[in-house]
């Protein structure tokens, strides 16, 4: 917020104080509301009759939903001698059948998220009523997610609910999910805790487990039946066939991390080596340079390599061809990476250690968002897939038994 207002001075500073449009985009999660989803269709049509104003419903899901609002202002800029910058602002063309979303006069409206929540309680339970709801909201949470001129482009990427699987077979069952994929309809989980690979359908029905001899780490899926996992320790690596359980080839890989499969390849993170290509059967072809020596997870999205590093938290786009970094993700704000995938858009999308949220990071590695959060029901999120077949976002809890399929 306080960088975007200092741009925002600089901009006016330049154009002689001149008085421009712009937009501020509000984010509000409305709790407990009964079948949210049927209220997001409904209210979704009062776009319509917003002609200043566009409403977008991100997702409804468990009792809640978010509500993203573009609020077009008119923004006056008034310097004192202490060199702060007090922010006035005048809705444009507030000729709406809504003009009670309209009443944004007061400049204390966007210092804190606890004035925006107050302000909009009120609203939010107008657009409910207007939708034929009859209970209030059980609380909400906004917050100023953007100001800026008219053109900046929003960072999309959407999700919603489409199954929560409880992997746990009995209640006092203790698991620890580090990595997970899905093949055709199958979800398909490494059990750390119990050397064990779940798979269950996408609706979390017929759970069934493949016991191992070490405890699993990383997954990579190599076609619709046979999957590769790795161990680092005991430094092994095993191609497994699901409908039948059995091992059909064991390799040595001293110092072997993360897994990916591309065209007949496995592209395995070495510690000390790089990123070493190998066939099926465990002979290495070729090794790429990595941009790190603590690169534990990767994952491959057409000529581009991603690597994370889970000691500094940087996510790396190499290319895949000569390991040469394109961009690299570093913000304070992110540290923590554990895992990462990226959807056939180019688009990252992460998990992070002790924090229960996921970020999605465009395909030129320069914005970020936050896509998920614990109000989705995460709690220490870890394995994360995105399934291009599909079109969907499987995460997993570390520990808690929970794994979560999403549209996108």
């Amino acid at each position: 917020m306080n960088d975007n207002l200092v741009n925002h001075r600089q901009r006016t500073q330049e154009s002689h104080f001149s008085t421009e449009k712009d937009v501020v985009i509000l984010h509000l999660f409305v709790r407990d509301l009964e079948d949210p989803e049927t209220k997001a269709r409904i209210m979704n049509g009062l776009s319509d009759e917003l002609r200043t104003m566009y409403i977008k419903f991100k997702w409804s899901a468990a009792g809640s939903l978010l509500i993203c609002i573009d609020v077009h202002l008119k923004l006056n800029i008034i310097y004192h001698k202490e060199n702060k910058l007090n922010l006035h602002t005048q809705l444009c063309q507030s000729h709406t059948k809504l003009d009670f979303i309209l009443h944004l006069k007061q400049a204390q409206f966007f210092e804190t998220d606890e004035n925006i929540e107050k302000e909009v309680g009120e609203i939010v339970n107008r657009m409910l009523k207007r939708s034929n709801g009859k209970e209030e909201h059980g609380g909400i949470s906004a917050s100023l997610v953007q100001l800026g001129s008219e053109t900046t482009e929003e960072i999309n990427g959407t999700v919603s609910l489409r199954s929560e699987i409880n992997l746990k077979t009995s209640s006092n069952a203790i698991l620890y999910i580090s990595d997970c994929i899905v093949i055709e309809h199958q979800l398909v989980f490494t059990d750390r805790k119990n050397k064990q690979l779940i798979i269950c359908s996408s609706n979390g029905g017929c759970i069934r487990n493949i016991p191992l001899s070490w405890s699993p780490w990383y997954i990579t899926n190599i076609n619709s039946d046979t999957v590769a996992v790795s161990y680092p320790v005991p430094n092994k690596i095993q191609i497994i066939s699901l409908s039948t359980g059995t091992v059909t080839c064991t390799f040595e890989i001293i110092g072997c991390r993360g897994i990916s499969y591309n065209c007949n390849e496995l592209y395995i993170s070495v510690a000390l080596k790089g990123i070493q290509v190998f066939d099926l059967s465990g002979n290495v072809l070729r090794t790429i340079p990595s941009p790190s020596d603590n690169i534990y997870r990767i994952t491959i999205n057409e000529d581009r390599l991603f690597c994370v590093d889970l000691h500094k938290f940087i996510v790396y786009c190499c290319d895949i061809n000569g390991g040469k970094v394109i961009w690299k993700f570093a913000n304070e704000k992110y540290k923590t990476v554990l895992g990462a995938t990226t959807d056939d858009q180019g688009n990252v999308y992460m998990t992070r250690l002790g924090l229960n949220n996921v970020v999605m990071i465009t395909p030129d590695g320069k914005h970020e968002k936050e896509l998920l959060t614990a109000s989705h029901g995460l709690h220490y999120p870890h394995g994360i897939y995105f399934d291009k077949t599909n079109k969907c976002l499987l995460l997993a809890d570390e520990k808690d038994g929970k794994a979560f399929l999403f549209n996108a």
